[in-house]
């Protein structure tokens, strides 16, 4: 195993972080990094993405984005952990010999970085990895009377719709039109809370058997391109798939008055943040809203270990945090992405 750190100093944007690695083991073709980015208020940490990347240099990107977001969402869901996180890059198919390659890499680290699931790498991987590594967080021999990462992160994205749409004066969620992009395990369950509480629904995935299962599982959905999902006139435009959602280019294709999503870094530049507060669209940050998934992967290093009515507890909580950043940027005029992230630096300032 091949282990260098990067002096991430060496790029502008990036010159808060920490510790940055790069790791790579040909034997088993497995390469990435691990970003970490602020430990002031705890060990950091944050999930492993197993994804194919045009180019390496774009893959370190992603982990140090996704670290410093990870930074901001420990901060504002209250949690004692900072941000990291780890990428892999995708060249072959995803195995064990890989799998128990990275999670000894990881032990190596010493509990500087604890990591679980994220896109690619999935609770059957981390059980698998957790016998190589004690900081492997999310593996299903803590499964018993847990709930799901994945759930957690759709409820508190449905958590905050539901505050949002209280606050502009609807007591219930019948006949609000929310667009969900992305089907996978978090859209999926987000559009089975929103189908219960009386939404009409509209989705999308580039994969079509899953768009397929889902819409068979709620027959209600109605099933959109993923090119036209964005400009649909809905109320409530959810983003549950990757990151960059939008670009300063198809910001203008936004229809809706709200936009509430689980997907990591949806904005590419703070003019996309701009545009939407300049034309009256509600903007609810991705890490706030999206932290369902840290509290309850993180819930087992707290006190007594997990406890569901805690996690629960904590998790609904992430609606009162975004109605907080609402109220600040209505009382100050400006963007609630520049409110969230003043308040989140604010928590780690003596780190960055």
């Amino acid at each position: 195993m091949l282990v260098e750190k990067i002096k991430a100093s060496n790029m502008t944007e990036f010159k808060e972080h920490e510790q940055v690695y790069h790791f790579k083991d040909d034997s088993v073709n497995l390469e990435g990094y691990v970003g970490i980015h602020s430990t002031f208020l705890g060990p950091a940490t944050g999930g492993t993405r197993f994804w194919s990347y045009d180019d390496p240099l774009d893959a370190l990107k992603d982990a140090l984005q996704l670290s410093e977001a990870m930074s901001y969402k420990c901060a504002m869901s209250g949690v004692k952990f900072g941000g990291g996180k780890a990428v892999i890059l995708a060249k072959g198919n995803k195995n064990k010999n890989l799998l128990k390659s990275y999670a000894e890499f990881i032990d190596t680290l010493q509990g500087i970085f604890t990591t679980g699931p994220d896109v690619g790498i999935d609770e059957v991987d981390t059980e698998y990895m957790s016998n190589f590594s004690p900081f492997i967080l999310g593996h299903k021999a803590t499964q018993h009377e847990r709930f799901g990462t994945s759930e957690m992160a759709a409820r508190g994205v449905y958590i905050s719709i539901q505050k949002i749409i209280q606050v502009f004066g609807n007591n219930d969620l019948k006949e609000i039109r929310v667009a969900v992009k992305g089907l996978g395990k978090v859209g999926g369950e987000l559009v089975r809370l929103l189908i219960d509480s009386g939404a009409v629904v509209y989705g999308s995935d580039i994969d079509v058997a899953r768009c397929k299962y889902i819409a068979n599982l709620y027959p209600q959905l109605k099933i959109v391109g993923s090119a036209e999902i964005a400009s649909l006139a809905v109320d409530i435009y959810s983003p549950c798939a990757v990151g960059h959602e939008f670009t300063e280019q198809n910001v203008r294709n936004v229809k809706a008055n709200f936009i509430i999503g689980a997907a990591n870094n949806q904005l590419t530049t703070t003019k996309v943040g701009d545009y939407f507060y300049e034309h009256g669209k509600l903007y609810a940050p991705d890490y706030i809203v999206n932290a369902g998934g840290l509290i309850n992967i993180t819930d087992e290093l707290d006190e007594g270990g997990y406890v569901p009515e805690r996690v629960l507890k904590r998790v609904d909580f992430i609606g009162d945090t975004l109605l907080n950043v609402i109220n600040i940027s209505k009382i100050n005029q400006v963007a609630t992405y520049k409110v969230a992230d003043e308040l989140a630096r604010k928590k780690i300032s003596r780190s960055v």
